[in-house]
């Protein structure tokens, strides 16, 4: 952890505005599931977007008040973040996935029964986007293939928790 990220207090992560230009990692998450970017700005408009600093664990913050992180979808804007799941056989957490910008993770348990939990650590200084899943939801009948990209995402970083 470098000096200035221990200087922050934990749980705090700085907002940039939800008042900015479509982040690159939105128009490639739309790219990717829609081929079509007409809904850019609208549907970049219910994603927050917070600095992190390397050491950060991102799945406590209260990014959305009491929201509960396990209902929040976090899109890698830039940077890095390591995803760390708990090896029983170790009794230790692991690594288990290193995401980089368009990268998502997060509300699993809506896209998959009993999930596996994890904890998101920034591995580097960065941006991410966040949204709530029920800012979430309506998007899945404007853009339909959203809902399948997370359900895949978030069985494929399941199978590799487990394994």
């Amino acid at each position: 952890m470098n000096s200035f990220s221990s200087l922050r207090v934990q749980g705090e992560l700085k907002y940039i505005s939800n008042q900015h230009p479509t982040p690159r990692a939105i128009l490639g998450l739309l790219r990717l599931v829609a081929l079509n970017t007409n809904l850019a700005f609208e549907f970049s408009s219910f994603w927050k977007i917070r600095e992190f600093q390397l050491g950060d664990d991102l799945t406590s913050y209260g990014i959305f008040g009491d929201e509960d992180s396990r209902n929040i979808v976090y899109l890698v804007c830039s940077g890095k973040v390591r995803l760390l799941g708990f090896d029983a056989t170790l009794r230790r957490e692991v690594s288990t996935q290193l995401l980089v910008a368009e990268q998502i993770f997060g509300a699993d348990d809506f896209f998959i029964h009993q999930s596996l939990q994890y904890r998101a650590i920034a591995s580097s200084t960065g941006l991410i986007a966040c949204i709530t899943l029920n800012d979430l939801k309506p998007w899945f009948s404007q853009i339909p293939n959203l809902k399948d990209y997370l359900q895949k995402t978030t069985y494929e970083r399941q199978t590799l928790i487990f394994f």
